[in-house]
């Protein structure tokens, strides 16, 4: 956990661990209140969770996507378990990189399978209750117009009357963008011509995009050149 004090991040501190796994990829909401239920002071994350037995043994199908709570604004967080688990994950090579978001009275999760060898994930949606874990659907495929279309490290957001997203090429050197009207069937975004970031022989990797106004959007992600040296970018885009 860290704050943003003054333009500078302060010293981060442990906030969350889950025991004998290694967790990654937390994606953050804030619920609605619903049923008679104050959530305003609630967050959920999701996060992608591999135990470490698996993680020694490089079973990389074998990531699941996991669900915690915090009443106090992110400080400390607890944890509700797995929710979505490998075998579940729509094709039965486990599920990464959950990227959550909050549409009228369900919370819908995006994240990619992934087989052993990463070479062919496919894109899934299961939507939630506000409850956080209870699954109103089935594992939905993801629909692209480009029926060719692998991605990764999925990022899901709203912009206006659309779903917009951010994404990985398989070799994590491009960060492509997509638009959605139901937030299930996909086509690249005409305006940036799909790839709206080009890292060349550098690795631009798990994009996260933030609205910033009606204008104007930011996207960030980590950028690494195989050389050791790695950070964290941010590039601005209008919005038209």
């Amino acid at each position: 956990y860290s704050e943003f004090i003054n333009g500078v991040w302060t010293i981060p501190v442990l906030s969350f661990e889950k025991t004998g796994f290694h967790v990654n990829d937390p994606s953050v909401v804030q619920p609605q209140d619903s049923d008679g239920i104050d959530r305003s002071n609630w967050l959920y994350m999701y996060y992608t969770a591999l135990s470490n037995e698996d993680a020694k043994n490089s079973r990389f199908n074998r990531h699941a996507v996991g669900f915690a709570s915090s009443i106090d604004g992110g400080k400390s967080w607890t944890d509700n378990g797995i929710v979505i688990d490998p075998e579940s994950s729509g094709d039965g090579a486990g599920a990464w990189a959950p990227s959550a978001i909050v549409v009228g009275d369900e919370i819908w999760v995006y994240y990619h399978t992934g087989t052993s060898d990463f070479s062919k994930p496919i894109n899934f949606r299961i939507r939630f209750n506000l409850n956080g874990w209870q699954k109103l659907s089935s594992p939905e495929r993801l629909n692209f117009k480009d029926n060719d279309v692998l991605l990764s490290n999925l990022d899901v957001s709203r912009q206006g009357s659309q779903f917009v997203m951010v994404a990985n090429t398989l070799d994590l050197k491009n960060i492509v963008r997509y638009v959605s009207a139901d937030g299930l069937n996909w086509v690249a975004d005409p305006e940036n011509k799909n790839t709206i970031i080009a890292g060349n022989q550098n690795s631009v990797i798990t994009p996260h995009l933030e609205v910033e106004n009606p204008t104007q959007y930011k996207v960030y992600f980590g950028f690494d050149t195989g050389s050791g040296s790695n950070s964290i970018h941010s590039w601005e885009f209008s919005i038209s």
